[in-house]
């Protein structure tokens, strides 16, 4: 794979006078596996936030060419898992089928809930799932649409040790064909599959590796 799949140039959020991502500039080739670390608080969230448009920053963004401001369509390409997947009175099934439908996914909603063992908990509200099986319906849901770019915002939060390996797995089997942008605290689980390193602090880039 070649070309530019992710650039970001600038972007930057405030609240107020605060200041919580500072004009962050990124590059990332397709297929490539990047890594942003950093500490609580130092934007990685947001950075993810602003880049596939969620809140309005500053700056440009081009996702395989796009901005999703402007071409919404783009986010179909997108598997996303956010810190915490919320769907107030919407159940595991709806929420399933709602997303295949979006994303215009060949999946059905049996397919993607086997995938991480949440079948038979089809009829529950996400909102009364424990923490670990709400990670697990995130993670499926980014999967279930094949898509060609990873937003993976600390999506082994919850998991135990046999769901982290699976996860790991995943991620090991697309490595090459799906470019990753994945947030987490150490990096441990997957400093193997990095391609690159962003180490963010204070809402700003501190260094790249």
């Amino acid at each position: 794979m070649s070309g530019v799949a992710v650039r970001t140039n600038s972007l930057s959020y405030a609240v107020g006078d605060v200041v919580i991502l500072k004009n962050v500039s990124l590059e990332v080739d397709r297929g490539a596996f990047v890594v942003i670390t950093g500490p609580n608080g130092s934007g990685k969230t947001t950075f993810f936030r602003c880049l596939l448009r969620i809140l309005p920053c500053r700056g440009d963004v081009e996702i395989e060419g796009a901005d999703p401001a402007i071409n919404p369509a783009v986010k179909r390409r997108i598997g996303y898992v956010p810190q915490l997947l919320t769907f107030p009175k919407l159940k595991v099934r709806e929420v399933v089928e709602l997303h295949l439908r979006l994303t215009n996914a060949e999946a059905n909603w049996v397919e993607v809930l086997e995938m991480v063992s949440l079948a038979e908990l089809w009829n529950r509200e996400v909102q009364r799932l424990s923490g670990g099986e709400r990670q697990r319906l995130a993670l499926a849901l980014a999967l279930s649409h094949s898509p060609s770019i990873l937003v993976l915002d600390e999506p082994f939060s919850n998991l135990d040790k046999t769901w982290r390996a699976w996860a790991v797995e995943q991620l090991r089997r697309l490595k090459g064909g799906v470019t990753v942008l994945i947030a987490v605290h150490g990096g441990d689980e997957v400093a193997e599959l990095a391609d690159a390193v962003v180490e963010m602090e204070g809402g700003e880039v501190k260094r790249i590796w």
